[in-house]
C-alpha cells in the first residue's frame, strides 16, 4: 500500500473520530471497498463506520470497537479481532476464515453468509448452556464445530421455511436458541421468541423451520417425518 493511500485511510479515521465525538468538521467514515490489508487499526474506534467489502486481510483490528459497523462481504481473513466490540455489527457475507474472534462481543451482530473454517476463532460462551449468557455465539460454535470445515453458518431468514437435522437445542430466559444442520455445508442458527417454538424438540431429529415477515420467531415442526 501506498503512503498517501495509507494517509488517506487514518485521515478519514481521523475525521470518523470527530464525527463521533460531534466535533465539527467531523465526518462519518465511508471507506466501503478500500484496500486496508494489514493496517494497525488496535484500539480505535470505528463504530458505525461504512466498512462493507473493504480488505481487512491480516489487520490488526484487537479490541477496536465495531459496534454498529457495516462489514457486509468485507475480506477479515486472518484478521486479529481478539476483544473487539462487534454488537449489532453487519458481517453478513464477510470472510472470516482464519480470523481470531476471541472475547469479541458479538452481540445483535449480523453473521449471515458468513465464511468460517477450523482455523476461525470464536470462544464459546465461559457460562454453561443453561445459564442464558451467550447462546447464540454458544450455538454458533456448535454449528461450527459440528459441520465439515469451510461451514457457512447463517441466521434463519424472514418468511422462510428449512428442513434439516437439528444439531442442538438451547433454553433460558429469553433465549431459545435452535441449530438446525442443512445440506451445503450450511447451519441455521436461530432465536425464537416464544418458547414452546422449540419445546419438546430433541437433537438429531428432523425438523421443520418456518420463519415470520420478521425472520426471528419461528415454529419448528417435530420431526418432518411425521407432518
Amino acid at each position: 500500500m501506498r503512503s498517501t493511500e495509507r494517509e488517506k485511510i487514518y485521515n478519514a479515521l481521523k475525521l470518523h473520530g470527530m464525527w463521533l465525538a460531534g466535533e465539527d468538521g467531523g465526518e462519518k467514515a465511508d471507506l466501503s471497498g478500500t484496500d486496508m490489508r494489514n493496517l494497525n487499526l488496535r484500539g480505535m474506534n470505528l463504530s458505525y463506520a461504512n466498512l462493507s467489502g473493504v480488505n481487512l486481510e491480516g489487520a490488526n483490528l484487537a479490541h477496536a470497537n465495531l459496534s454498529g459497523a457495516s462489514l457486509a462481504d468485507a475480506d477479515l481473513r486472518g484478521a486479529d479481532m481478539a476483544s473487539c466490540k462487534l454488537n449489532g455489527a453487519d458481517l453478513s457475507g464477510a470472510d472470516l476464515r482464519g480470523t481470531d474472534l476471541s472475547r469479541a462481543e458479538l452481540d445483535e451482530a449480523k453473521l449471515d453468509g458468513a465464511i468460517q473454517d477450523a482455523d476461525t476463532k470464536i470462544d464459546e460462551p465461559v457460562n454453561e448452556p443453561g445459564t442464558g449468557m451467550d447462546l447464540i455465539g454458544y450455538a454458533r460454535n456448535i454449528a461450527k464445530i459440528r459441520m465439515e470445515d469451510g461451514v457457512i453458518v447463517t441466521n434463519a431468514q424472514p418468511g422462510k421455511t428449512y428442513e434439516g437435522e437439528i444439531i442442538s437445542v438451547h433454553e433460558s430466559g429469553r433465549n431459545k436458541i435452535a441449530v438446525m444442520a442443512l445440506a451445503g455445508d450450511r447451519a441455521i442458527v436461530h432465536d425464537f421468541r416464544d418458547a414452546d417454538a422449540i419445546s419438546g424438540l430433541e437433537e438429531g431429529k428432523r425438523a421443520t423451520l418456518v420463519t415470520d415477515a420478521e425472520g426471528y420467531s419461528g415454529v419448528l415442526g417435530r420431526d418432518a417425518e411425521t407432518m
